[in-house]
């Protein structure tokens, strides 16, 4: 327990430091917010399709947080060495790699917090309302997509290369989550993670009886990401400790 305290509260100290990277996830998202909902009114929003909104962009945040900051960043821990080493100190990979997540996670529920006080104050709505559901939908959704991330691991990619066609590539993956009837995006939101969190929205809010259906529920899309899910706990489990594009 220890060495998961210890490289939570190190990954924070290295986020408060490069404060770029702490509000990145949170920049882009209310910077598409702003672009996206600018021309909706409250007034056409009840309390159902106001969570579905915002869960949308709780969803960037989310997988943002995952992929770059579980994924991408433990890549580039291996390629410098540093993940070998915090791993023998440690005495396993398991608290580092769980320090990791729990940092993403902490990091997700406050940029989640900050961006439902913004733009709850634009829509009037019920700012501690939308929190609580916000961080409902986190719970259920992070360590799925972090589990995604480990496949990021594998891949026969540079880490700059890898995360800048990451954090491209989210922008569309983004976007086809809200078209239906073409399909190639029909088939690529079958593992669309950005689905997969409006999935989980639509049972959240059938549980808290704030919508009485759940007809919008996409289960080809939920059995496709829990079994990605289940290949990232495998390469979590083979994860190379030793860095084969700096290996001397």
């Amino acid at each position: 327990m220890k060495p998961c305290i210890g490289m939570f509260i190190l990954n924070i100290k290295i986020l408060f430091s490069e404060k770029v990277v702490f509000v990145w996830s949170l920049i882009l998202t209310v910077v598409i917010f702003i672009v996206y909902t600018f021309r909706f009114s409250s007034d056409s929003f009840n309390i159902s399709e106001m969570v579905d909104l915002f869960s949308y962009f709780w969803a960037f945040i989310i997988i943002s947080s995952a992929f770059n900051g579980v994924g991408i960043h433990l890549s580039k821990l291996r390629n410098f060495g540093l993940l070998k080493t915090y791993t023998l100190i440690a005495g396993g990979k398991a608290p580092i790699i769980s320090g990791v997540i729990l940092t993403q996670l902490v990091l997700s529920a406050i940029n989640i917090v900050i961006f439902t006080i913004f733009a709850g104050v634009i829509y009037q709505e019920s700012i501690l309302g939308l929190t609580l559901v916000g961080l409902l939908i986190l719970l259920f959704t992070f360590i799925p997509i972090a589990l995604i991330s480990f496949i990021f691991t594998y891949l026969p990619a540079k880490d700059t290369t890898l995360s800048t066609l990451l954090n491209f590539s989210l922008y569309f993956i983004f976007f086809f989550s809200f078209v239906e009837g073409i399909l190639v995006v029909d088939m690529i939101n079958y593992v669309n993670p950005f689905v997969f969190v409006m999935n989980i929205t639509h049972i959240i809010l059938y549980a808290l009886q704030i919508s009485s259906t759940v007809e919008m529920f996409d289960y080809v899309n939920l059995f496709f990401i829990l079994l990605i899910s289940l290949f990232g706990f495998y390469c979590y489990k083979k994860l190379n400790l030793i860095s084969e594009e700096y290996r001397s």
